[in-house]
């Protein structure tokens, strides 16, 4: 009989999560056990597919809610593909997981986020309490129900033009700002699994990068891709993971954003240059090295990003530039590119960007 706290070790952030490390190891060929409110699907299948049977308890409502509206109809096709398997509870709050001789109890959802982002602590039991805990499961299974298929589509109409909690916060103009480290873990490799398990808001960014694409209409599809992973590339690994990628509401533009700022937008189009129109990007430039993009681009283009409004709290300016002007850069441009991320990074934070989808990197 014994127990375990487990949290995040900062000594080893970045590594294997070690909620999702429990989880993996007392579900194999286990009989399963799961009451939370906030679940992902993909990471649901992927560690049922383990077990050899399970049952889940679920305040189905907020299940639903916490999705996107576009995930929404993943989370129904699960729900009736497994409706003798899966009870409603409505203000379910806890977040436990039953497996053989042993529980996980804890703050964590089985999302994603909740397992590999977030601040949690969880309490690994074995043999002590067991038994209580799988009575208490036992109870509250015989006094709920299954969601009948009718009701259940019934309330997903009801609730289509309700986005996500977090797609609402997103549209805050302001946030806290907070030096706390970010939690970045992984899950356990399976070995035999090619399922990706995804943020419930979130997006894969290859994914919204084609649809992006589709959508702007640019007349250079390929050379928009090619720009856009150029300029990923040049962007060093410490200042990607200060950043994060998001796309406006329409989904016709992916952007950079740092520290709240936007540093990086692509695509422009039909921008007008002289007697020719241009698809590109906008791309943060220190003020005080922009004679460094003399022979980049022409005369009369440079003269227009000299008196160009910088940043409120630095300065840098955020410039259009075209496809073939950032074709052009070189090592100096970059360098330029670079000590300007770094400074909006070091700024004051003054607002929250209002955004339809976080991209995964």
């Amino acid at each position: 009989m014994s127990s375990k706290l487990i949290y995040h070790d900062w000594d080893s952030n970045g590594g294997v999560s070690p909620f999702d490390a429990v989880i993996t190891d007392i579900t194999k060929n286990e009989q399963v056990l799961i009451a939370c409110p906030y679940l992902a699907v993909d990471y649901l299948k992927r560690i049922l597919g383990r077990c050899k049977s399970w049952k889940i308890i679920s305040d189905v409502e907020q299940w639903l809610l916490s999705h996107p509206v576009r995930l929404r109809q993943q989370v129904v096709r699960f729900i009736q593909s497994n409706c003798d398997r899966i009870r409603h509870c409505k203000n379910l709050h806890a977040k436990i997981l039953v497996s053989g001789n042993r529980a996980l109890v804890g703050s964590a959802n089985f999302t994603e986020m909740g397992l590999t982002k977030r601040v949690e602590m969880s309490v690994l039991f074995e043999g002590e309490h067991i038994d209580e805990i799988r009575t208490w499961f036992e109870a509250l299974w015989s006094q709920t129900k299954q969601v009948e298929a009718e009701e259940l589509k019934r309330f997903v109409r009801a609730i289509h033009e309700h986005p996500a909690p977090e797609e609402n916060f997103k549209s805050f103009q302001f946030d806290l700002r907070s030096d706390f480290p970010r939690i970045k873990a992984k899950f356990v490799e399976h070995g035999h699994s090619s399922q990706r398990t995804v943020i419930t808001d979130q997006i894969d960014e290859q994914e919204i990068l084609k649809l992006v694409i589709s959508k702007s209409k640019t007349r250079q599809p390929e050379l928009a891709i090619e720009i856009y992973e150029l300029i990923k590339n040049h962007i060093p690994e410490a200042l990607r993971e200060a950043m994060t990628v998001r796309t406006n509401k329409q989904l016709s533009q992916i952007s950079f954003i740092i520290n709240s700022y936007l540093v990086f937008r692509l695509p422009y189009t039909g921008k007008r240059y002289g007697n020719h129109k241009h698809d590109g990007v906008y791309l943060i430039y220190p003020t005080d090295d922009l004679q460094n993009l003399k022979g980049i681009i022409d005369e009369n283009r440079y003269e227009q990003i000299l008196v160009e409004d910088p940043f409120a709290y630095f300065d840098c300016i955020l410039p259009m530039m075209s496809y073939n002007e950032i074709k052009q850069f070189q090592p100096l441009q970059w360098q330029s590119v670079q000590k300007g991320l770094h400074i909006a990074k070091a700024a004051r934070s003054i607002r929250k960007w209002n955004t339809n989808i976080n991209v995964t990197w």
